[in-house]
């Protein structure tokens, strides 16, 4: 499967969860605080979507950020809400210092694996991980 066509089906999981739970793209956009056009473009395939624009419609929807990720959500293989948040968190933060960014699918597949990683440690050094990682890794992308 092409990148392209992973990203549609990013694209089509949102645009069947909006209509799941019987709402408009214009009540969606106003949930999300957002223009009705921008998400318009966002189910379209129009738009990229970044992690903080998902945590918006994952919250609008009141569903797991995981949910939306289709595919990627099987590999999140424990419900760990906190780590995933933190994991999140350092994935926004290492790709603003991208001087390409990561399709959607990519960004999925990073989290992914990051998130592995991270359960793999004991919960006391998980913190200790991300925190080394992130001083690690966004270090070598400036």
């Amino acid at each position: 499967m092409s990148k392209q066509q992973e990203n549609q089906n990013i694209h089509k999981k949102l645009k069947e969860l909006r209509r799941a739970r019987g709402l408009t793209v214009n009540t969606l956009a106003k949930k999300m605080g957002e223009n009705s056009q921008k998400v318009g473009r966002i189910e379209r395939g129009d738009r990229s979507l970044t992690i903080g624009y998902l945590a918006k419609i994952s919250k609008a929807l009141q569903t797991p950020i995981e949910s939306l990720l289709e595919d990627q959500s099987s590999k999140l293989l424990d419900s760990h809400p906190e780590v995933l948040n933190q994991v999140l968190i350092f994935v926004e933060e290492y790709c603003k210092h991208l001087s390409s960014p990561f399709t959607t699918v990519q960004k999925a597949q990073f989290i992914s694996k990051i998130y592995e990683m991270t359960l793999k440690f004991p919960n006391e050094c998980r913190q200790l991980f991300l925190s080394s990682l992130s001083c690690c890794m966004i270090s070598k992308s400036v």
